[in-house]
């Protein structure tokens, strides 16, 4: 709403209904419609609106909004320093709508010039679209994480019969992901037609693997192999360059449906695909094991506490 102009009061009281949203104890799902309307900081009107998100999974104002504003635009709010109502002015005053006629107007010096701007502005926002462009197909962890599990559980309740595990970077638990992998026995032919839609397309392929495009921004593989060479195949994906070479050199079993066969093989405990990374730890894998990996299902609790010498009140 701030983008396009809209008044700015009416925008600010979606704020404060989010920021309410946000706080409350009990979710607004479970409510009926005539609770949620009477919730301070949600209102009638943007009450109705919460009631639609509930009842539709979808928001119609939202969506126009969305409709009428190009691409490149939406993009800019990815833009580091620049906010909707800048972003308004840019493109409504200076008819600036894409990244490329930002970049360009910025190496012209033409948005320094514009009130409410100025030369630094002006160098965070070159700055900050280099930033995103050498970030682009990047995610962090948490943020692609959802997706990974929820689409692992819907192909494993496809394919009962057929091993699948996520593997690569996500199942190394790196803190950048640049694409999800999977190793699987179902077949390739099995896969295109459950996954390919308007939102999946194929990349590549390959007799050992496919390569897909979701929702043109993430990178999906998918190693195919047999049940004997399953364990392995994990193996190979889900550890660094540096862990593989070294595993080869110990590795004396190349087949097995788990990995903890072949770990037990090599005469190693098993090692966590988090801690594959350096060869030592093959090394620490003969005489210990890693039982004791604190995880997060071993935290009972958290504790945050403030001291007054932290906070500035000690004199």
């Amino acid at each position: 709403m701030d983008i396009h102009g809209e008044n700015s009061f009416k925008a600010k009281s979606y704020s404060s209904a989010a920021f309410t949203i946000e706080k409350l104890e009990l979710p607004l799902a479970g409510l009926p419609e005539s609770k949620i309307l009477k919730i301070r900081g949600i209102g009638d009107s943007v009450g109705k609106k919460v009631v639609e998100i509930i009842e539709t999974g979808e928001l119609k104002a939202l969506q126009e909004l969305v409709a009428k504003t190009p691409a490149g635009v939406l993009e800019m709010m990815n833009i580091k320093g620049l906010g909707p109502k800048k972003i308004n002015t840019l493109w409504k005053e200076m008819d600036i709508d894409t990244i490329e006629a930002l970049e360009e107007a910025c190496r012209e010096n033409r948005i320094a010039q514009k009130k409410g701007f100025g030369e630094k502005t002006e160098q965070k926002i070159l700055e900050s679209i280099e930033f995103v462009r050498s970030n682009k197909g990047k995610f962090l962890y948490k943020q692609i994480e959802d997706f990974a599990l929820a689409l692992q559980q819907k192909i494993e309740q496809k394919f009962p019969g057929e091993a699948i595990s996520v593997t690569g970077e996500f199942r190394r638990q790196l803190e950048i992901i640049s694409q999800l992998e999977w190793v699987t026995t179902a077949t390739k032919d099995e896969l295109k037609n459950y996954l390919i839609n308007e939102q999946i397309q194929i990349l590549s392929e390959d007799k050992d693997m496919l390569i897909l495009c979701a929702e043109n921004f993430l990178t999906l593989h998918f190693h195919l192999t047999t049940k004997k060479s399953f364990a392995n195949k994990l193996i190979e994906t889900s550890c660094s360059d540096e862990f593989l070479a070294a595993w080869k050199s110990l590795s004396k079993k190349e087949e097995g449906e788990k990995e903890e066969e072949l770990f037990k093989s090599a005469g190693l405990n098993f090692i966590p695909p988090y801690l594959r990374e350096t060869s030592s730890v093959l090394k620490k894998a003969k005489k210990e094991s890693f039982d004791d990996v604190v995880e997060m299902a071993s935290i009972k609790g958290l504790i945050h506490s403030h001291s007054n010498w932290s906070d500035g009140a000690y004199n």
